[in-house]
């Protein structure tokens, strides 16, 4: 359900960003028909060289790690915040500082994408 799931949004999101629908169809038909002839060749483009990695690439990968281990750790619980055996204060201090990051991390990154419609 949840591959189910994703492939569908992957595939809406096709739609959402293209210009028209045609684009739409040619990007999932390109997709769809070359996906397999050179696989690595798009790993090539990755900034895996440590001359090219940048802060927000390092940035961006250490807070997935992050993410997902606080997601296993709290897989049982209904999010990953939920049911830390802090006080009051120290979860508070931890959703603002969720949130600061958050603002700090794109502030300054150009417009949001759905105000450009």
């Amino acid at each position: 359900m949840i591959a189910t799931t994703f492939c569908i949004t992957c595939v809406c999101w096709v739609f959402f960003r293209s210009v028209t629908v045609g684009d739409a169809f040619y990007y999932l038909w390109i997709g769809a028909t070359h996906a397999l002839e050179n696989p690595i060749s798009s790993f090539k483009q990755l900034p895996l060289s440590p001359s090219e990695l940048t802060y927000d690439f390092v940035t961006m990968i250490g807070a997935v790690f992050v993410l997902f281990a606080i997601d296993w750790i709290q897989r049982e619980k209904s999010h990953g915040l939920s049911g830390l055996p802090f006080p009051f204060f120290i979860r508070v201090s931890i959703y603002v500082g969720l949130f600061v990051s958050v603002i700090e991390f794109f502030y300054g990154r150009g417009e949001f994408i759905y105000f450009q419609f």
